[in-house]
């Protein structure tokens, strides 16, 4: 029988399908028994954001489901020089907290779309992993069991959703982030090659790139336009924390193959 928690997020799938929108400006994304609504706000005028939480809200309530507003965030990203004071969604007749960072899928997303508390998470578990690398290494294991326990075990958290942020986290955050494979090198004399996160993110994004132009339902197809000869056309960027994103970085990584 598969675990109850497995089951319990196919229930959950299958109970709300429903729960749909058709916006331009917002959109409902559900993942397992997660859900996230997200508006984009013109000109201060949240009127049809804060309607999409009211359908959310609306429909759980009529469909015996009761939303959690304890653990309901609210994220705002706002990168003008003069910014308004927002007034906090209200669920229930309760406030729904406003947070500078939250973990979503295993990924910390901040505000202000630095990623120095993902980081530091994620290199922090890593770093109590070792442990289990150094207790092996004292038994003389041999180098590519060291090395595929290390992939498996410690590198797998350190590359963990990397194509979201490993480009956009700055060189110190990737210093950080790279010095487990270095340390891991240097342990092993060099003879075998540790997964570098650097490798691996470009790997990621070729694969998940190939991915979106097959697949006409992924929400960035829209977004890639395939030239005649295999190429992908590159987004403009006016930013450059645009041009770092995933969508810029990963269409110029697999261009780079053809």
């Amino acid at each position: 029988m598969p675990p109850k928690d497995v089951c319990y997020q196919l229930s959950f799938l299958l109970y709300t399908p429903t729960l749909s929108l058709c916006s331009k400006t917002c959109k409902i994304i559900k993942y397992a028994d997660d859900t996230v609504v997200i508006g984009l706000i013109n000109n201060d005028n949240e009127q049809e954001y804060r309607d999409t939480i009211s359908y959310v809200t609306s429909w759980c309530s009529e469909n015996s489901l009761d939303l959690n507003t304890g653990k309901t965030k609210e994220m705002l990203f706002d990168f003008r020089k003069t910014q308004n004071d927002k007034v906090p969604v209200t669920i229930n007749n309760t406030s729904v907290s406003q947070v500078p960072s939250y973990k979503y899928l295993g990924i910390i997303i901040q505000n202000n779309l630095k990623w120095n508390e993902h980081v530091a998470a994620q290199t922090k578990k890593a770093d109590q992993r070792m442990y289990c690398v150094r207790r092996l290494r004292k038994l003389k294991i041999d180098n590519e069991i060291l090395c595929l326990f290390y992939n498996s075990v410690v590198s797998s958290v350190l590359v963990y959703g990397v194509p979201c942020w490993f480009n956009l986290c700055g060189k110190e955050l990737e210093k950080d982030v790279r010095k487990f494979a270095k340390r891991m090198n240097k342990m092993m004399d060099d003879c075998i090659e540790v997964e570098n996160p650097r490798t691996v993110t470009s790997t990621k994004c070729k694969s998940l790139t190939s991915k979106i132009v097959k697949d006409e339902t992924h929400p960035l197809y829209p977004y890639v336009t395939t030239l005649p000869h295999g190429r992908l056309r590159l987004p403009s960027c006016k930013t450059e924390r645009f041009k770092k994103s995933f969508l810029p970085y990963a269409t110029k990584i697999f261009n780079d193959d053809r």
